[in-house]
């Protein structure tokens, strides 16, 4: 049985469950030092880029 109230409900959760998780792995991220974070950004750029 289709709810919307219910689907709605779920999605909050979701979306609340994804910042949550955009949050505590930014702050990870943050904790690096400087010169470590940099490469490991262009790193994953360059991976997204040649993996399309």
């Amino acid at each position: 049985m289709y709810d919307p109230k219910l689907m709605q409900d779920l999605a909050k959760i979701r979306q609340q469950e994804l910042i949550d998780l955009g949050q505590r792995t930014s702050r990870a991220r943050l904790a690096q030092p400087r010169e470590r974070r940099t490469p490991m950004a262009l790193l994953l750029l360059l991976t997204r880029t040649l993996n399309r």
